[in-house]
């Protein structure tokens, strides 16, 4: 038997990976609760689900990319559809936004430090 190198290192690395994967599960499971209350009438009355669209979400443990449902409704005074997402909005993340807020609070947090940018990169 070998002696493995960066033991602490390989095991924090193995820890985000399982957190990487708890979160994806949890957003998936969180998205299939949203849509259950949607079929019982109890969320989102007047939209239509069109589709599950894929979004890469920036975290503190690095990207997740999970599918989320569309749901639309057509607004007959502005003669266009309204697209909603009620994941991203659970998540608090506006439309064309990629980084998680834990993530933004974090980094802006080094601001005051002095940290230099190449350590606050090291973050994300």
């Amino acid at each position: 038997m070998e002696l493995k190198q960066n033991l602490l290192g390989n095991y924090k690395e193995s820890k985000i990976i399982e957190t990487k994967k708890e979160l994806k599960t949890f957003l998936f499971e969180r998205d299939n609760e949203i849509f259950k209350l949607y079929q019982q009438g109890k969320l989102l009355q007047g939209y239509k689900v069109i589709s599950k669209l894929p979004k890469t979400i920036k975290t503190e443990f690095g990207d997740i990319t999970v599918k989320r449902r569309r749901y639309v409704k057509y607004n007959q005074e502005k003669n266009e559809n309204i697209n909603c997402y009620p994941l991203d909005d659970e998540l608090g993340l506006k439309k064309y936004q990629r980084i998680e807020q834990n993530l933004i609070n974090k980094v802006t947090s080094f601001f005051g430090d002095g940290k230099r940018y190449k350590d606050i990169l090291h973050t994300a």
